[in-house]
């Protein structure tokens, strides 16, 4: 019969789905910004599990608990079993050897391994750190992994697609990447034609599965065409009218303040205009990702720079959204410059949370003293923050 025939053929479809995710290959989300700006939030990775001839560098999801909750991870690998690591000058040494790490641009602190109670990395573990090192909570925080909690190496970028593409190292090869002792070449490229193979018919059957679960009335979560950020469609009322990423049904995610991660942006690009213009999406999305109070955030920003109406020139210039010190100099100033208006914001908001705000300094009356030289810069930031809120 035929519903008999699509029955089964969707049970099959099913079963390979669930065998191939289990076992072989299975997609990932990369969630927060500890690989950043290697990997973003967001992003949509493959995961390979076959092969558990880890490397160092290689990028591996980590299933971690912590206080009875569960939870993936993303980490690069940076020490091998019996190596001894230390980090000196923002410069990695293996086993007192020099190994440049030309995928970071940020800096780490001096570290030893010794300090997490062995001199060489145990046997079966790895010692992990995130790319973004200020940020990452990693090997220096909750010690060596073991190798059975590594659940597979990030090989393939799937989204979005301007990352489309081979997970840093790109090795020059197939057989590059896949040879090891005992293996031919022959084999390599077997393995990589099988492995292909594998993912090609993975993705259509997962098309072939997700596309008829919409039915008219589904609530759904949307991209928007105009901004990075999601917008939520009460119903479907044609099929052929969905576009793009579904989050499932009736999920509304808040973020901060009962609001959704769109309504939090479009809140604060209300108040954010000259050089800061459209940029509420990058503080809404990676001020609440700290766990930053994002309206205290942009109120600071706006007392410090004029932004709400015309930016000041260290903004214009130097992309110092937050009147910070520090070298590269700005124009010979005391003032930090920074590369990109993005770093800026993101640099500003990384001292604001470690600084200020993970110290229990979270309101403006607790920063001012620090801050700022005068005594009215907290009611001119509380003004901001009423603001921002009522807009």
């Amino acid at each position: 019969m035929k519903w008999m025939r699509e029955f089964l053929s969707y049970i099959s479809i099913i079963v390979f789905v669930v065998v191939i995710r289990s076992y072989v290959i299975t997609p990932v989300r990369v969630n927060g910004l500890s690989m950043y700006p290697n990997l973003t939030d967001g992003q949509l990775l493959l995961l390979e599990k076959i092969d558990r001839r880890y490397k160092r560098f290689d990028i591996v999801v980590i299933d971690y608990e912590e206080e009875g909750k569960k939870e993936k991870i993303i980490k690069r690998i940076i020490g091998l079993p019996g190596e001894h690591i230390s980090y000196k000058n923002n410069t990695l040494y293996v086993n007192n050897q020099k190994i440049e790490e030309s995928f970071i641009d940020t800096k780490t602190s001096d570290i030893d391994i010794s300090s997490l109670g062995s001199y060489t990395v145990p046997e079966n573990t790895y010692f992990v750190l995130g790319d973004n090192r200020p940020v990452s909570k990693d090997s220096r925080y909750i010690g060596f992994i073991d190798k059975q909690d590594i659940d597979g190496k990030a090989i393939f970028s799937l989204f979005p697609l301007n990352e489309f593409g081979t997970i840093w190292p790109k090795y020059e090869s197939i057989v590059q990447y896949r040879s090891f002792k005992g293996v031919s070449t022959l084999k390599v490229y077997r393995t990589s034609l099988i492995l292909t193979s594998m993912l090609f018919i993975y993705l259509i059957s997962l098309f072939t599965l997700i596309k008829p679960m919409f039915k008219k009335n589904d609530i759904i979560v949307l991209k928007s065409k105009k901004t990075d950020a999601k917008i939520i469609s009460s119903t479907i009322t044609e099929k052929k009218n969905i576009i793009l990423e579904t989050k499932g049904k009736g999920e509304i995610k808040t973020v901060f303040d009962g609001l959704t991660l769109e309504q939090l942006t479009l809140k604060l690009d209300k108040n954010l205009n000259s050089t800061l213009k459209g940029k509420g999406y990058l503080f809404a999305s990676y001020s609440t990702s700290l766990g930053l109070d994002p309206y205290l955030a942009v109120a600071i920003v706006l007392e410090e720079t004029g932004c709400k109406w015309n930016c000041s020139s260290m903004v214009n210039k130097c992309y110092n959204i937050g009147g910070l010190k520090g070298s590269p100099s700005c124009a010979g100033t005391s003032y930090r410059s920074y590369n990109s208006l993005d770093e800026g914001i993101k640099g500003f908001m990384d001292i604001l949370y470690y600084n200020y705000y993970a110290k229990g300094l979270t309101t403006p009356e607790a920063i001012n003293p620090i801050y700022a030289e005068s005594s009215s810069w907290s009611s001119g930031v509380r003004n901001y923050i009423t603001q921002i809120k009522n807009s």
